[in-house]
């Protein structure tokens, strides 16, 4: 579920309804419209390579990469949105990047791997009712952010809000680096030895992959 909180903020969602109005304060080098339809269809792609990279790579180091990417993105747009503020330093196309990074990043190892955890972690006893109480509190805890997102940006403004959603990627970096066991290419019965404390036997499964 941990993982899910950070997905929120990873992932920029609560702030897809007002991601116009976020890209014409930013100040980019092409409109807020064109930068939604071509931000929207690199989450694709990185979606997409997902697909086609994951067994291969497996999902911890995908998880951890985009994470860190999605975290230090938002930091940098935050960052440079202050710089413009105090310093007068403008150059529209670094935030056009970050972004970049951003919505490609938070597709290809944000969006989809906790789905794909969701169905390996749980027990097969109650692993339906755990995955639905799961997606049902994801979804809450979306709606709860992405309703308190104008409030957050009066009281932080949209720089600092960046800068926040930075702050708690990274710390969700830190956590899945020391909590998140590789799942790609392990047997149901592996993952739960993991989850039960049975780490002899994980390892063996891992010196045998």
């Amino acid at each position: 579920m941990l993982f899910f909180f950070f997905w929120s903020f990873a992932t920029f969602i609560p702030a897809k309804p007002y991601l116009i109005a976020v890209f014409s304060e930013i100040g980019l080098p092409c409109t807020a419209q064109w930068t939604l339809v071509y931000t929207s269809i690199l989450t694709l792609v990185g979606t997409l390579l997902n697909v086609l990279t994951v067994a291969r790579l497996g999902k911890r180091p995908i998880t951890l990469v985009s994470m860190a990417l999605c975290a230090f993105s938002m930091l940098g747009i935050g960052i440079y949105m202050v710089s413009t503020t105090y310093f007068s330093f403008s150059s529209t196309w670094i935030p056009m990047i970050l972004l970049n990074a951003l919505f490609f990043f938070s597709g290809y190892g944000v969006f989809p791997i906790p789905w794909m955890l969701v169905s390996e972690i749980y027990p097969t006893k109650g692993r339906g009712i755990a995955s639905g109480l799961t997606a049902a509190l994801a979804f809450l805890m979306t709606f709860i952010l992405t309703k308190s997102f104008l409030e957050m940006q009066e009281w932080f403004t949209l720089p600092g809000l960046f800068i926040v959603y930075g702050s708690i990627t990274l710390i969700g970096t830190l956590y899945l680096y020391a909590c998140m066991p590789e799942t790609e290419n392990k047997t149901l019965q592996d993952i739960e030895h993991f989850f039960i404390g049975d780490l002899d036997d994980y390892e063996d499964c891992n010196d045998l992959s």
